[in-house]
């Protein structure tokens, strides 16, 4: 049982739901259900872990965490964020709408794959409408939620866009309901090589060890 799941108590699946080709990232490790990665926002690298078929309430999600660099801790919301990701550009945001757009099944969407940020000011619903594309531009998932607009439009420098960072989908048959995006000038996700994993677990491990042992002690935030 991973260290994510030994935290939030979540218990080992009980069957794993098919993999299809909506699930891009193949597993580099079938021993482990974690995965080491990073992901780069306009330029600043973050380091991530990726974490595939986990059962939530009646569904399953994937998804990937950010870690901050110097503790470990998870960045789990744009408010945890630190600055250099926010200045970066780097955002969180959720698509909307999968239900009404039969290509947000497709492999395009899927964890791991680039979306496309397209203004819509000829939307006859809402002309201030963002859509989230493929990366070729062809197949349409969603929107930016309407609430969400004014922040991802006011974003600096401009978001155009994002990595499927988390999805959540029903299994028999397998059908994504939700996804959420990390959005910014330009995103990116690479795989820490498998037989380079343990070398980098290690590294990261003392580093946010140390990390920790310095925030305790410090009476400001490492931001």
């Amino acid at each position: 049982m991973s260290f994510l799941r030994r935290l939030l108590g979540v218990s080992q699946p009980r069957s794993i739901p098919p993999r299809t080709a909506g699930i891009v990232l193949e597993i580099q490790d079938p021993r482990s259900d974690e995965e080491l990665a990073e992901v780069t926002v306009g330029g600043v690298a973050i380091p991530a872990v990726i974490y595939r078929d986990y059962e939530r309430d009646d569904d399953w999600t994937s998804g990937i965490r950010l870690e901050h660099p110097v503790t470990g801790r998870w960045l789990l919301s744009d408010d945890e964020y630190l600055a250099s990701i926010r200045e970066a550009g780097g955002r969180a945001t959720a698509v909307v709408g999968l239900p009404y757009h039969p290509d947000a099944q497709r492999a395009e969407f899927g964890l791991g794959q680039l979306v496309r940020l397209v203004p819509e000011p000829s939307n006859p619903v809402n002309p201030a409408a963002i859509a989230a594309r493929s990366g070729d531009g062809r197949y349409l998932a969603g929107y930016i939620p309407d609430d969400d607009l004014a922040r991802v439009r006011a974003s600096v420098p401009a978001a155009t866009m994002g990595l499927v960072v988390w999805e959540r989908w029903t299994s028999g048959p397998k059908i994504r309901r939700s996804i959420r995006i990390l959005i910014g000038p330009t995103v990116a996700l690479a795989l820490v090589p498998a037989q380079e994993a343990p070398t980098e677990r290690a590294r990261r491990e003392a580093l946010f060890a140390a990390g920790s042992d310095a925030l305790r002690s410090s009476p400001r935030p490492l931001r």
